[in-house]
């Protein structure tokens, strides 16, 4: 498990943007699986002895060298953001670790509202919006340590535990809106029930999560703060590419 040395500074909260199937967007198919590059804006403050504050910013760039992860990698999530609550590290057309499956950076999306609308030939959009919760440690402690790390989306962690050893934590949350399309299948050919993950077609889906006011706490060993002080910032992510089509929807 990678160990995060040195970070802290956060938050986030949402929005909405809505892009056509074909619009030009961040992102990379790999596996045959979207992957859009997430952005992430920071920043912690706290109080000196003589009362300015300090502020601490960082960005996924920096998030991912302070990780250990070289120049070219880049966070990242993948389409159904709102049923798998993934960050990935991605590089070029490798996927080189699942942080949510480590514990490191968690996501999870609580929707309250939801808005599908159906085409033809299983042209698809959809829209999202509820409350994200986005959680960081640098030394994350398991409940039960799970046997399997890469296939468990959203690990039983120990919060309290993970505060106590982590040097640099944050636990943040706020609204967040999410949008999916996906143009109609193109090539498409009537599936056998004996191959229903067989490919039956191609299609282009773009996705889109946006935060912009999310708001909480954490704590960086390298402030002169000995308690959990306020963090704030932002997320975005969006991307799009042509993936197989194993069902009209």
């Amino acid at each position: 498990m990678k160990q995060i040395k040195c970070i802290l500074g956060c938050a986030l909260a949402a929005g909405l943007m809505t892009f056509a199937p074909h619009q030009t967007q961040a992102g990379v198919v790999i596996g045959n699986q979207l992957y859009s590059p997430l952005k992430i804006k920071l920043t912690v403050g706290s109080f000196k002895a003589n009362g300015s504050i300090t502020k601490v910013s960082i960005t996924s760039k920096e998030v991912l060298k302070l990780a250990g992860f070289p120049k070219n990698a880049k966070l990242a999530i993948i389409e159904g953001m709102v049923n798998y609550n993934s960050i990935f590290v991605i590089s070029k057309d490798t996927v080189l670790e699942n942080l949510t499956a480590q514990g490191i950076l968690t996501a999870n999306l609580s929707e309250l509202l939801d808005y599908p609308v159906y085409g033809n030939n299983g042209q698809f959009k959809y829209k999202s919006s509820g409350v994200l919760s986005l959680n960081f440690y640098s030394n994350p402690q398991f409940v039960i340590v799970p046997e399997a790390l890469l296939f468990i989306g959203n690990p039983d962690i120990d919060q309290v535990a993970s505060e106590n050893a982590s040097d640099y934590w944050f636990e943040v949350s706020g609204l967040y809106s999410y949008s999916e399309n996906g143009s109609p299948i193109k090539n498409a050919k009537q599936a056998s029930i004996t191959a229903l993950e067989q490919p039956i077609g191609t299609r282009h889906i773009s996705n889109t999560l946006k935060a912009t006011s999310l708001s909480g706490t954490g704590f960086d060993i390298d402030l002169d703060a000995p308690s959990p002080t306020t963090v704030r910032g932002s997320v975005s992510a969006s991307g799009s590419g042509k993936v197989p089509a194993v069902s009209i929807y």
